[in-house]
């Protein structure tokens, strides 16, 4: 089931969209109803600085640490220094 299409991480959801599917590599936003082109950071190995990820509105700290091991499921390490 779903589009098959990526959407923005939601850590509270319980589509798929609540687990990561990679980091963009730079700001991006399509308008409602409109595909757009993001270039991402799907799987590793590769570390990323953590201060500089934008996070959902809102996340707690346990949504952020479970999105986290996610990604380093994915071999994407954050790091934080």
């Amino acid at each position: 089931a779903g589009s098959g299409k990526i959407v923005a991480f939601d850590a509270d959801a319980t589509d798929g969209s609540e687990e990561p599917y990679g980091i963009a590599i730079a700001p991006a936003a399509a308008q409602d109803g409109v595909d757009g082109a993001v270039l991402m950071l799907v799987r590793g190995p590769a570390i990323v600085y953590g201060p500089e990820l934008v996070w959902p509105a809102g996340i707690s700290d346990a949504g952020k640490a479970t999105a986290i091991a996610q990604l380093a499921a994915k071999g994407i390490v954050v790091r934080n220094a």
